[in-house]
């Protein structure tokens, strides 16, 4: 589990230090011969090995003897690694090359190249494109079943063979290798592969994935070009389905090998289906139907869960929170009942995700009586969500008016940090239960858990008036998917060691590249808004005006959007401040009908949505320095090869490079990480987000504070007087 901050966060400590190792032989001026051999002699290598397994030998072209062997001396590397073939000998026996009647000395199969590229657009989840030569038919057969077949388990370990440790000595063999043939435990070879990195100062690096698709052509020199393609294991999420039967004791597979249910998935993703009884029957839902059921018998409903459902490990901490009973004008909804991220995340874990020999071959991040997920969402003094159909938060705002759960004497505490999502939002229970039904009338690959939950996580977003991106982050040494806001960035002061050298003798970066990706929208919205100082943009717009702050366009200066715009930053204030009004009233009101009333229709929460979003961003921006979220310009660059870079990780560039009002504003969050491997050298490509990292003096001293606001008389008449409908 990760407990430092999953975006914006710093590197690990063991890549800072190789960082500033390589960047100071590099401008050294007292090399040695070793260092002559590290910096000009570098290779690149790279092993593959199959954790195929044949058991039956008949009609498949591979003499009985090679059977039980097969993958272990059929390593693919630059050429095949065997202890018995090295070097040529005529026979054609114990020998690099095969001696073949109608062609003659064929040599080994080989890798000619590795490229490791990110698929998504948070590059959380890789694709591994392999391409490797056959040069006979023999070899063909071999390697066919090793490396050729999808869903099966491949390793591929790839690294410097001469580079520096962390204290500088050079080091000229390469890194320990996996003894990957004597263990058939995922999280022991994760565990080699961590420790791998660490001990070779980050130049070495592993993959245990999974045979998605290949091809093989015929070529004119009589061999074969073959390509196949490795997913990792966060490619899965995409095809575990959220709706299906279910089950609470996952299928276990014997052999190590990837559960027959990946493979499946793999060789069937792109079919549809019309959905049968099976499928619209779910685990998950019947176990949310079980806790809407119990609630209101708060004493013992976590009793009973922890009764019915032992193979969950319910705990206190799962306990469902019942507000009441309200009248919410849907049949089957009255019970405003709720649960954490970290109680939806424990139930889908132990039901639909795979495991493999007892263990999860992939899970959600969770919190854990030993374990932390520092992953947060932003948030401000008065942030509150306006439709407590879907969301509820456990920290209140300072503006108690604001807030649906005013009448309850018992209302979870938030957390120590106040803002983690797992812990700290509250989601309705039956929103949950409506969101799976309603995956039953989609096609069977749209009804994934990924697709669930970005339903989910849309609909939280918008009720907490959508200053939050919530996703999904991908650690795959860890196996784990992360739930994080993509909002969040770092300040300066939190990654000013992570400074890139990328300018003079010691810099260690190419190919560097600044690009913006705005759309024809945004460069519209941001002209009317600039004449508003940005007060009411949202997403990249926002962070995108503050960025251009104390520049201005003399041909823009007439535009408006319907209504003459004010001139002045404290007349633009007054305006906003009136037109908000009448959204913080109707928010009130609903508040107060849903305390006294006991009643929320679901279309109030659709028309507070749009002004609760304007709010909300208002805020924000006005009581937040710097404007969390990421800027539309993307930075791109090349290096030499490193392993330990993580996605989310933060950093800076050295001065030297970007303008000043850049340079002395901005910081990186790391989007994507590509690896190649071509012509014996071994290269890795960054793509990263551009951020606001430094506070505005000016604003930080005017900034927007929220004072204490008690309930107002009619709330706390509602709150002394409240009634559960349940109970009369």
């Amino acid at each position: 589990m990760s407990t430092k901050p999953l975006l914006g966060a710093p590197f690990e400590p063991g890549v800072i230090q190789q960082l500033q190792v390589r960047s100071n032989k590099r401008k050294s001026n007292n090399l040695t011969d070793r260092d002559l051999t590290v910096l000009h002699t570098d290779n690149a290598f790279v092993r593959i090995s199959s954790g195929v397994v044949i058991k039956e030998s008949a009609n498949i072209g591979i003499p009985e003897n090679e059977i039980p062997d097969l993958a272990k001396n059929n390593v693919l590397q630059g050429g095949i690694l065997s202890k018995n073939q090295s070097g040529f000998s005529e026979d054609g026996i114990n020998s690099s090359y095969s001696k073949t009647t109608d062609l003659g000395f064929r040599p080994m199969a080989g890798i000619d190249s590795v490229e490791i590229v990110s698929q998504n657009a948070q590059g959380t989840i890789r694709k591994t494109d392999v391409a490797f030569k056959i040069h006979t038919l023999e070899d063909l057969n071999k390697f066919e079943k090793l490396y050729l077949r999808p869903g099966f388990t491949v390793l591929l370990e790839y690294g410097h063979s001469a580079y520096y440790d962390n204290n500088g000595n050079a080091v000229t063999s390469i890194p320990s290798l996996i003894d990957f043939f004597n263990s058939s435990d995922q999280e022991k070879i994760a565990e080699q592969i961590i420790q791998n990195t660490e001990d070779s100062s980050y130049n070495y690096d592993a993959i245990l994935g999974a045979i998605m698709n290949f091809q093989y052509s015929y070529n004119m020199d009589g061999g074969y070009d073959c390509t196949f393609y490795i997913i990792s294991k966060g490619s899965l999420l995409e095809s575990i389905l959220a709706i299906s039967s279910g089950d609470v004791k996952n299928t276990n597979n014997a052999d190590g090998i990837i559960p027959d249910k990946v493979g499946s998935f793999l060789q069937s993703n792109n079919n549809k289906s019309e959905g049968s009884k099976q499928d619209k029957s779910s685990e998950v839902i019947r176990i949310l139907n079980d806790i809407y059921t119990e609630a209101g018998a708060a004493d013992s409903v976590i009793d009973t869960l922890i009764k019915n459902y032992p193979s969950l490990n319910f705990d206190n901490t799962d306990r469902p929170y019942y507000l009441g009973s309200f009248d919410t004008n849907k049949s089957g909804a009255t019970k405003k009942t709720y649960i954490t991220f970290n109680t939806l995340f424990k139930i889908i874990n132990n039901t639909v995700m795979l495991e493999s020999n007892g263990k999860k071959f992939i899970k959600f991040g969770q919190q854990t009586p030993t374990e932390s997920v520092n992953s947060v969402y932003i948030t401000y003094d008065d942030h509150f969500s306006s439709n407590p159909n879907v969301c509820l938060l456990k920290r209140k705002p300072n503006n108690e008016n604001f807030f649906y759960g005013f009448t309850a004497p018992d209302f979870p505490p938030p957390s120590a940090a106040g803002n983690l999502i797992l812990s700290d939002i509250l989601v309705d229970v039956n929103f949950l239960k409506t969101k799976l039904t309603n995956l039953t009338d989609k096609d069977k690959e749209d009804r994934t858990v990924v697709d669930f939950l970005k339903d989910v996580f849309a609909e939280v977003q918008t009720a907490l008036g959508n200053i939050n991106e919530f996703d999904f982050l991908f650690r795959e040494k860890e196996s784990t998917c992360y739930i994080v806001d993509r909002k969040i960035t770092s300040l300066s002061k939190n990654i000013r060691r992570n400074i890139l050298p990328c300018y003079g003798r010691g810099s260690l970066l190419s190919n560097i590249s600044v690009t913006s990706k705005i759309s024809n929208e945004l460069v519209t919205m941001m002209a009317i808004g600039a004449q508003q100082s940005g007060a009411n943009l949202q997403g990249y717009g926002g962070v995108v005006m503050n960025f251009n702050k104390g520049l201005s366009d003399r041909f823009t200066a007439g535009l408006k959007p319907g209504v003459e715009a004010a001139t002045k930053t404290d007349e633009v204030d007054d305006k906003a401040e009136k037109a908000l009004e009448k959204t913080r009233s109707d928010i009130k009101k609903a508040v107060q009908n849903f305390g006294k009333g006991r009643s929320f229709k679901d279309s109030e929460g659709k028309s507070l949505a749009a002004g609760h979003q304007t709010l909300a961003n208002y805020e924000m921006n006005r009581s937040t320095t710097p404007l969390l979220g990421t800027l539309p310009f993307e930075l791109t660059f090349t290096m030499k090869g490193l392993a330990g870079l993580v996605i989310g990780e933060g950093f800076v560039l050295q001065e030297g490079i970007l303008p000043t009002s850049t340079q002395d504003s901005a910081g990186f969050i790391i989007k994507s990480i590509n690896h190649s491997i071509q012509g014996n050298q071994w290269t890795t490509d960054i793509s990263a987000f551009m951020t606001l990292a430094e506070p505005d003096p000016i604003k930080e001293r005017n900034k927007k504070e929220f004072p204490k606001v008690p309930l107002d008389s009619k709330n706390q008449d509602a709150k002394d007087n409240q009634i559960d409908k349940a109970q009369n």
